[in-house]
């Protein structure tokens, strides 16, 4: 497995070997935003996919160098970066800038042999740098062992944008990397506290914080959702008194629900529907349907439905208003409350999606239930005149 520190001309990354053409001039990008999925992508080495919309190809300015592990890539890379900030930055008329791109020089070549070694990566010293200070060194050792403990955080805090990532500048780092030999100890642990006191959230730390977030946004749902059926209870509670007879309202002018059942048009339901907004004569349909009865609660709405509706004009009706067929649920929301406060008498913990379902079912077998009954009918016609016909030979 190898990897290679890239130059774009936009910034420096580390992508697997095998995302480069055969002339390393250009380079397979998946275009994604997440820096986790894309850090597992380079480590894992995923395949490119040249026709598929989600990647890109991006021009390479130069190859830095390559690694055989994705960690000692990382490495690579920081160094790259740092090296790369400081050049472009520097300005030649400026002599502070001048002694850091001096020192940068320098330490620029112990990265080069770093690149050369395949077997170790520990760094040598170049004949043609004899010269330089033991202090310089040890100052640059020193500076590399600092990057090493931070590079893995400075890594993952990358963000990657949809043609190309922008790379952000370690404000700190850079600052060390133009301190020049004069600098004090009080100011190199100044920096080293400001350093320490900065606050750097990983991508596991911000997966917990989401996690945390939607574990609250549950409970709370959850809380709502109890309120919700507390009010509900409270809401059948009422029904109850109503119907003891305790509540009636405007009831002393109401003596039957109706006489005129099942409806077998439209217009008698809806006009049923408006009827029902009394809650004195929601009250009368409930305890006309309440003689009815049932082995279950399923029982208790399908004879309920049946009693009011005819199959014939439930062949209308879906529960939702698919294809042509008219809302059920939303255009008769009173007749189905007054069945619901029936079957809550017995089964309270009865749902309105457990009861939609229900109500579903019934309506889809209305028209086989039509077909039946006409059947019947039929037959008993048939048979009916076949008995006038012998009476009429007698």
């Amino acid at each position: 497995m190898e990897y290679s520190v890239v130059e774009f001309t936009d910034g420096v990354n580390l992508v697997p070997t095998i995302w480069l053409t055969a002339d390393h001039r250009k380079c397979h990008w998946p275009l994604i935003e997440n820096k986790m999925i894309y850090s597992k992508m380079v480590s894992s080495q995923v395949m490119p996919r040249p026709n598929d919309p989600s990647w890109g190809i991006y021009s390479v300015k130069k190859v830095l160098c390559k690694t055989n592990t994705y960690q000692e890539g990382i490495y690579k890379l920081k160094k790259a970066e740092k090296y790369s900030e400081v050049e472009s930055s520097a300005s030649d008329a400026d002599p502070k800038a001048k002694r850091a791109k001096r020192q940068l020089r320098a330490k620029k070549i112990l990265f080069d042999d770093l690149s050369d070694s395949d077997s170790n990566n520990s760094v040598t010293s170049n004949p043609k740098y004899d010269d330089i200070e033991n202090t310089t060194i040890n100052s640059l050792k020193n500076q590399s062992t600092f990057e090493d403990q931070t590079q893995h955080n400075v890594h993952e805090d990358s963000t990657a944008s949809a043609e190309f990532p922008q790379f952000p500048v370690d404000k700190i780092v850079e600052t060390m990397n133009f301190a020049t030999k004069s600098m004090t100890t009080k100011d190199q642990t100044e920096i080293i506290k400001q350093k320490s006191s900065e606050k750097v959230f990983t991508a596991k730390e911000v997966y917990k914080m989401l996690s945390k977030i939607n574990s609250e946004m549950i409970q709370v749902r959850e809380e709502i959702a109890e309120v919700k059926e507390h009010i509900v209870m409270q809401q059948n509670a009422s029904s109850n008194v109503c119907l003891n007879g305790t509540e009636l309202v405007g009831s002393s002018n109401i003596t039957a629900f109706d006489t005129d059942l099942p409806y077998l048009t439209d217009i008698q339901l809806k006009a049923t529907e408006n009827k029902l907004n009394e809650p004195a004569y929601l009250t009368l349909l409930v305890n006309d349907i309440k003689r009815l009865g049932g082995t279950d609660y399923e029982d208790v709405v399908t004879n309920a439905l049946a009693y009011v509706i005819s199959n014939q004009l439930a062949c209308q009706y879906s529960w939702k208003g698919k294809g042509s067929k008219s809302s059920f649920s939303n255009d008769f929301k009173q007749f189905n409350k007054a069945i619901l406060i029936l079957v809550r008498f017995t089964k309270a913990d009865l749902t309105n999606k457990m009861y939609g379902e229900i109500v579903a079912k019934w309506l889809v077998q209305a028209p086989q239930r039509f077909k039946r009954e006409e059947a019947k009918k039929e037959k008993a016609r048939r048979i009916l005149q076949l008995n006038e016909d012998v009476g009429d030979q007698n």
